[in-house]
Parts: structure tokens; C-alpha cells; sequence
């Protein structure tokens, strides 16, 4: 169950970041950056698939700021395995999403996709 929340869960050191959109736009960029700079090359070179993937990371942020209960959606299950490990390494300090000043845990979900190539 989840609260309604007045303030998005934050990432430490996203600048200009006033507006709720911003905020969430600022977590998503830091968690997809995250993502594409720690996918296994080699598992994803593995998988039959090439070209555009399309993928949605879903996960919690506890009232503690810690990213709980990952469980993305992807176009096969050992690609939403390696998206989900990736997800759980984010060590970013997270501010915990809140409601009348009172941390909350937080769903959060987006889609992004990702270009897959042969590696040689």
C-alpha cells in the first residue's frame, strides 16, 4: 500500500530541482545513467535480441531512501534479471518520497530503452 506524497524521492545533488517533475526526471536520468554504465555487455551480447529494447524499471523507495522490491519488466527474463541486479547496486543517497513531512515508501516506475548491437 502507498501513500499519496507530496514530494518525490530525491537524489543528493540534483541541481535546480524545484519543481516535482524535475525531481523525478532527475531520479530517472541518475538511475538510467546508472543502469547503462553497469549492464554486463557480455550478457546482453548473449541475447538474441538487436536493436532498440525497450524496458520498465519498477521498483520501491523504502521511507528509509533504500531501493527495495525491484521488478522491472523486460523483453526476456535474463535481461530483467541483469536490469533488476543493476537497479539494486544504485547507491546514490535517495531523500525518501513524503507526505505532510513524513517519509513514505514510494512506487516508482518509468520506461527507457536501450540499443543493443553486436559486440565482436
Amino acid at each position: 500500500k502507498f501513500a499519496v506524497i507530496d514530494t518525490p524521492p530525491a537524489i543528493k545533488g540534483c541541481k535546480n530541482t524545484e519543481l516535482y517533475w524535475q525531481i523525478n526526471k532527475c531520479l530517472y536520468d541518475k538511475l538510467y545513467e546508472h543502469i547503462l554504465k553497469n549492464l554486463s555487455l557480455k550478457t546482453l551480447n548473449n541475447q538474441e535480441l538487436r536493436g532498440e529494447v525497450i524496458f520498465n524499471p519498477r521498483f520501491t523507495i523504502n521511507e528509509e531512501g533504500k531501493i527495495v522490491h525491484v521488478n522491472s519488466i523486460a523483453p526476456n527474463q535474463t535481461i530483467k534479471d541483469e536490469i533488476d541486479r543493476v537497479i539494486q547496486l544504485f547507491d546514490q543517497v535517495v531523500i525518501p518520497g513524503k507526505r505532510n513531512g513524513e517519509p513514505q515508501n514510494t512506487y516508482c516506475e518509468t520506461f527507457r530503452s536501450l540499443t543493443i548491437e553486436n559486440i565482436k
